[in-house]
């Protein structure tokens, strides 16, 4: 898939529904994590935060692409001494979007660090689909 900035994200095929995801920007290429869509599906993605946080907000960005335009459910971020979980709905609704042409990077969604969890992630999914339900009910 190639975007407006000659960003090209491209899903290689390891084995049967999980795939490498590389990223082809101007300048580089970068290989930026792997999705098992099996089940749900999982985004995994390993950083070090001393190099990949973004410190004027504490947060961890996504390719945006990625996260907008592929299914799977969850995130896991494999750091330097835990894992961040959280789902893909959850970063785009409650992430920050942000792109840094000067360094040829892709657009990226940055969700900050306090908000991961998968336990408030679920809470979120669960309470979101009950709401739109709820409005749904009264419409009709």
């Amino acid at each position: 898939m190639r975007n407006k900035d000659n960003i090209t994200l491209r899903l290689i095929q390891l084995q049967p529904k999980i795939y490498k995801v590389r990223l082809q920007l101007p300048t580089e290429t970068r290989f930026i994590g792997a999705i098992n869509f099996t089940g749900d599906g999982v985004y995994y993605k390993k950083i070090k935060l001393s190099i990949h946080e973004f410190h004027k907000t504490s947060s961890v960005g996504f390719c945006y692409d990625l996260l907008n335009n592929y299914e799977f459910k969850w995130i896991k971020v494999f750091t330097d001494n835990r894992v961040l979980e959280t789902s893909r709905r959850f970063v785009l609704e409650h992430g920050t979007i942000k792109q840094f042409y000067s360094k040829n990077l892709e657009k990226q969604i940055f969700l900050k660090l306090n908000l991961f969890g998968r336990d408030r992630a679920e809470q979120w999914e669960n309470n979101n689909g009950i709401q739109t339900n709820l409005f749904e009910e009264v419409l009709i």
